[in-house]
Formats: C-alpha cells, structure tokens, sequence
C-alpha cells in the first residue's frame, strides 16, 4: 500500500463496526490507536495532507433513519448509547479541541453550496458539484427509500442484460423496481429532512427525545430549527 502512488487515500471508519477497546464508549475515541499512530508510515507511507472528518446530521433525521433498518445493522442497537455518541459529535463540533476531528455538517452540505466550497479547500480537494445528487448503492441506498431515485447506469443495464441475469428468475422478479429507476431524478428528489416525520408514532424514537430533551438545543444551535420539531419534543416529553 506504501508503495503504490495515489492522490486520495480515504480511510472510513463506520459505526456500524466499532472497535472499541476496554474502557471506550465513544466511537471516536477508535480514531486514534496509538499502535496504528506509531507505524502508519510504515502501513500506507507518506501524506502530504492529512485531514480526520467526522459527518453529522441533525438528530432527528439521523435517528429516524437509524431505526428505520436498526435490526439489519450490525453495530449499535443501543439507543442510548447511539445517542450518547451523537451528542459526543455535536459537541466536539460546538467546541472543538485541538486533536478533534473537524465535523462536515450533513445538513449545511446538503444545502449550501458555499459551505460545500469551504469544505472542499479544507480538505484541499477540487470542488464539482457533479456527483451530489449521486445515491450511493453501498449498504443497499437509502434507509426509507432504497435505490429507487437512484438513476440506472449504463453499467446496470450491461448487467441486466448478459446470459446470466436473464436466465436468473430472481432479476425477473426484480425488474419492475428497475423499470421505475429509469425516471429516477437522484438523490435531490429524497425528503432527506423529513425522515423523522415518518417515524414520529414510533414508541422507540418518540423515546429518544422524552429521554433527552436537550437533543433539541444542540440540533438548533448546529442546524437551526427545524420545522415542527419543537412541538414534537414538547409532546414527547407530556407523553412520559
């Protein structure tokens, strides 16, 4: 790896595997392993740049989605702990320390070119917009609405088409979810702030913020208000 030349060298360190060591609680407490520290080097060889991200979305959003395929993932099933960690998030992000990582605010990513401008010369990168309304088809798209504004590639429709996909009863079964991409409009069509909505019923999320109210102030404070949600947090709290 410390030999091949290459301009970008991403390492993710998703929370749906954490490494916690004895004695940790918070995910981010796994970015820094001394072990790892001492012979970096000598795994991936030398950075010009180096640049740790942390990504965060308001708490609404971000727990509505993470319940909606909570029993498929493999990591945390705790909720308290889930929260717990977004809070670690939020306020290394209010009040960085000088070791912390720099935290992307999904929700101003989203909307803001300007802010997407920024974060790219932070990152020392060369900004496009190109791919944003691109739906990543890692761990199956998106939680509420799969892949279904994810536009057909070219590289599909190959796929859809060689000997074995049509011989395979199972691409029968699935093209007409296929057929309905072909007018997909990309990850700018997804309600990707309205997510919680579709989950205010659930007994599970409605806890969370009976739980922890203060969710609430720190969302505003990064993200600004959000609609409906503090009369969603104060009928959370009545229903106690």
């Amino acid at each position: 790896m410390r030999r091949i030349p290459k301009r970008l060298l991403l390492v993710s360190y998703e929370d749906s595997r954490p490494k916690l060591r004895e004695g940790q609680q918070l995910l981010l407490e796994t970015l820094h392993d001394p072990g790892f520290a001492e012979h970096r080097e000598t795994y991936l060889g030398r950075s010009r740049h180096r640049v740790d991200l942390a990504i965060l979305r308001d708490p609404f959003n971000f727990f509505a989605s993470r319940l909606k395929i909570l029993e498929k993932l493999s990591g945390f099933q705790d909720l308290d702990r889930l929260v717990a960690n977004w809070t670690d998030v939020a306020r290394r992000a209010l009040d960085p320390g000088e070791s912390d990582p720099f935290v992307v605010r999904f929700n101003s990513w989203r909307t803001d070119e300007s802010y997407r401008r920024e974060l790219c010369i932070r990152i020392h990168g060369e900004f496009s917009d190109r791919t944003l309304d691109q739906v990543a088809d890692f761990g199956g798209g998106s939680s509420f609405e799969g892949l279904r504004h994810a536009p057909l590639t070219l590289a599909e429709v190959r796929s859809k088409l060689s000997l074995r996909a049509l011989i395979d009863p199972r691409e029968w079964r699935a093209l007409p979810r296929y057929l309905a991409r072909l007018g997909a409009k990309g990850a700018g069509a997804m309600d990707v702030f309205g997510r919680w909505k579709h989950m205010d019923e659930d007994e599970r999320f409605r806890g969370i913020f009976a739980r922890h109210p203060d969710l609430l102030e720190m969302s505003e404070e990064m993200f600004g208000p959000i609609p409906g949600t503090r009369e969603f947090v104060r009928d959370c709290a009545r229903g106690q």
